[in-house]
């Protein structure tokens, strides 16, 4: 059959406008979670108890590789580098937590300043009316994460309340108020599926002469991870992040594993 330039082309854009039409719209919203020190076999063993929405859906929905292996450093902020940016160490420059500098002649602490290699947020914030936020558990991780983006930056401060950089929203510091710590002073951390009369696995114990024991024992548990998420929770609320026409982005960095397995070991109950 012959065909004329003219009608081929009109052919071809009628059938890429149809195919166009029938796309599903745009995500406005990606949210990006980080466990660090979260082993695939953790997953094996609590599986059974996870519920069929959160990270049974993720998993069984998205895509997953459970043997997917990282082997660009151990250290965890090496860890977000490379994840942030898509670079190994010797390009993004974070090669440990911290190292020794020998121009200033001391140890300095791996923070966005050290970043060499530019990051999915700093990306993400490149286009004209996208937001982007990073909730972290402290200062530094987040600010890798975030890079030299101008992103909003979350994080848990030595009290245990969430602030940030720069002027804070005014919902922060009423939602701070509204979730006093010392509503967790001697917790009980009891393992899933326990009896009523099993003993904790770990007690949040306070002691006012030493309160940043108890912040330690606080950030390395559920309930800090679980503040996070909370946090998370109001953040897409108050912001109403993925309700406009161009695309939202937030990531969460949740650390919590990561101090508990500094503290006991990777085989740790």
């Amino acid at each position: 059959m012959d065909i004329c330039r003219r009608k081929f082309g009109a052919c071809i854009l009628a059938g890429v406008a149809s195919r166009a039409i029938a796309l599903p719209p745009r995500p406005k919203l990606l949210v990006l979670l980080v466990l660090e020190n979260l082993r695939p076999d953790y997953l094996d063993t609590v599986w059974a108890n996870v519920g069929t929405g959160g990270l049974r859906r993720v998993v069984e929905g998205g895509a997953f590789f459970p043997d997917c292996r990282h082997l660009a450093s151990s250290f965890s902020s090496s860890t977000l580098a490379t994840l942030a940016t898509g670079a190994w160490p010797a390009q993004h420059g974070i090669v440990a937590d911290t190292w020794y500098d020998r121009a200033s002649r001391r140890p300095v602490r791996a923070s966005d300043e050290a970043l060499l290699a530019t990051t999915l947020t700093a990306q993400v914030m490149s286009a004209s009316g996208t937001r982007a936020f990073v909730i972290s558990l402290n200062a530094p991780e987040g600010s890798i994460v975030s890079g030299n983006s101008g992103a909003r930056l979350f994080w848990m401060d030595d009290e245990g309340r969430f602030t940030g950089r720069g002027q804070l929203p005014p919902w922060v510091p009423d939602y701070n108020r509204q979730r006093p710590l010392d509503k967790l002073h001697n917790a009980a951390w009891v393992a899933l599926g326990a009896s009523p009369n099993a003993p904790a696995l770990r007690t949040l114990t306070f002691d006012r002469t030493r309160p940043q024991e108890f912040l330690s024992l606080y950030r390395a548990s559920p309930f800090a991870q679980a503040a996070q998420f909370e946090f998370l929770r109001e953040l897409l609320v108050r912001e109403r992040l993925g309700q406009t026409d161009t695309l939202d982005f937030v990531c969460l960095v949740s650390s919590s594993s990561a101090l508990l397995g500094y503290e006991t070991g990777a085989r740790s109950p």
